[in-house]
């Protein structure tokens, strides 16, 4: 049996672990937490009678998203109240509108999951464009508050901007194991962490065409293939390969934090090793980098 083979038929074959998600999806309480939406439409039909500029049908389409299942979701996950202003709510639909459409909503509750899982004993770090996003302010899983400190979502997501956006966890160097099990634990035979893809360089790709050519001894840093083969036809074939080699795959190592979680058990096509997380558990390994991810 395969190491691959062997992998798959072990995770098909355990019990799934007693551990649910410690997130709670149940949308409760979203009438109360938006109960201000109600007000703020009669303010602005009221402005847009006296001032214009928008018609009451508009302001209905805009934030029609309020309606939308999956914003319904995140904000029965706010931990945090939304403040009773018009910039919070205006930007607040705007960001429902981009997280749908990137289809993002999973990944908030994720990294609440993840944060839930480390609790108060692992210390963590948010960092990065995340602190523009009011949503991820008002889950709690940052504490900067974007509209009070007057911060761009662009620097979070933006409609012309096909990357997904991020949203970084810091954890203890010496705590990051204990971590990477309560994980593999939670979403059992469904995440992996990702590789690195090194490359060949110009001496390392030297150093393989050298070997391939029948030199396996070691070699100083600043060598030169005439010091070990003088036959000219023989520079020529190594230095030949050494060119067709550069840029291409090296070997495979771990990525020191990127994980998938896939929605199902990881597909064969990408599973790549298994990799030692403590003595008593192991993880999976996928061949992807983060670029292909």
């Amino acid at each position: 049996m395969s190491k691959i083979t062997d992998y798959f038929t072990c995770v098909k074959s355990k019990e799934k672990p007693e551990i649910i998600s410690p997130t709670s999806y149940i949308k409760k309480n979203i009438g109360t937490k938006i109960d201000y939406l109600k007000v703020l439409k009669k303010k602005l039909y009221k402005k847009c009678e006296t001032h214009g500029g928008c018609t009451p049908k508009e302001i209905d389409k805009f934030y029609s998203i309020f309606k939308n299942k999956k914003s319904k979701l995140l904000i029965s996950l706010f931990q945090r109240d939304i403040p009773k202003e018009e910039g919070y709510y205006k930007r607040l639909g705007q960001e429902f509108y981009l997280v749908i459409e990137k289809d993002f909503v999973k990944v908030f509750i994720q990294v609440m999951d993840i944060l839930l899982l480390a609790g108060k004993e692992i210390p963590h770090i948010i960092r990065g464009s995340s602190g523009s996003s009011l949503i991820c302010y008002l889950l709690g899983i940052t504490n900067i508050d974007p509209i009070k400190e007057n911060i761009s979502l662009a620097r979070f997501m933006h409609y012309q901007r096909d990357d997904i956006p991020d949203i970084d966890i810091d954890f203890p160097h010496h705590k990051r194991n204990e971590i990477y099990q309560k994980i593999f634990d939670l979403w059992n035979g469904k995440v992996a962490r990702i590789s690195n893809h090194v490359l060949y360089k110009e001496k390392t790709a030297l150093r393989e065409a050298m070997r391939r050519q029948g030199h396996h001894k070691f070699l100083p840093k600043d060598f030169k293939v005439e010091q070990y083969f003088e036959k000219e036809d023989e520079q020529k074939i190594i230095y030949d390969t050494a060119s067709e080699l550069v840029g291409k795959l090296n070997y495979q190592s771990l990525h020191c934090g990127g994980i998938v979680i896939f929605d199902d058990i990881i597909p064969k096509k990408y599973y790549f090793k298994e990799f030692e997380i403590t003595k008593y558990k192991k993880g999976a390994q996928i061949n992807l980098n983060k670029d292909e991810v």
